[in-house]
């Protein structure tokens, strides 16, 4: 309560000297420049104890959000980085069988990877339904042996 009390008494002596000094200072061009200082005094008078209030204990307080960054492995993004390779590489090779023999395939990819997750190699490519060209397209485009390339179930 005291707080209040000074923040209320120094708002009014700050305007009564205000006045004062409005009042007391002579008819000029440099008035209204005088003036706005005044002003600008005033204000700096209301707002100095305000910025004193962060210290004082906060009636509603936000809850802290924690981010648990254990949640956020880089092995789940790298997981989810191959299954996306496998995905574009089947796809890309569904269309090169397209462009080259005229021929719809379906194609799925499985690749080895390591413990980190990181691409190692291809280790299965699976075709529905193959045939010696689209399998000899797919291993120039590719680069991969025919051993690995297999019926699709």
């Amino acid at each position: 309560m005291e707080f209040l009390y000074r923040y209320i008494s120094g708002i009014v002596i700050a305007c009564v000297l205000a006045i004062l000094l409005e009042n007391i200072l002579p008819e000029s061009h440099h008035k209204k420049y005088i003036n706005v200082t005044i002003g600008l005094v005033v204000m700096l008078v209301i707002i100095k104890p305000l910025t004193g209030l962060s210290d004082l204990n906060p009636v509603f307080t936000m809850p802290e959000t924690v981010i648990d960054d254990e949640d956020l492995s880089i092995n789940i993004n790298r997981k989810t980085v191959t299954e996306e390779f496998e995905k574009r590489l089947a796809q890309v090779l569904s269309e090169e069988v397209l462009n080259k023999s005229k021929k719809k395939t379906e194609i799925s990819v499985l690749v080895d990877a390591n413990e980190n997750c990181e691409i190692t190699g291809i280790e299965k490519i699976e075709v529905y339904p193959i045939d010696e060209e689209i399998k000899d397209i797919i291993v120039k485009t590719a680069g991969v042996s025919p051993e690995i390339i297999e019926e699709k179930n």
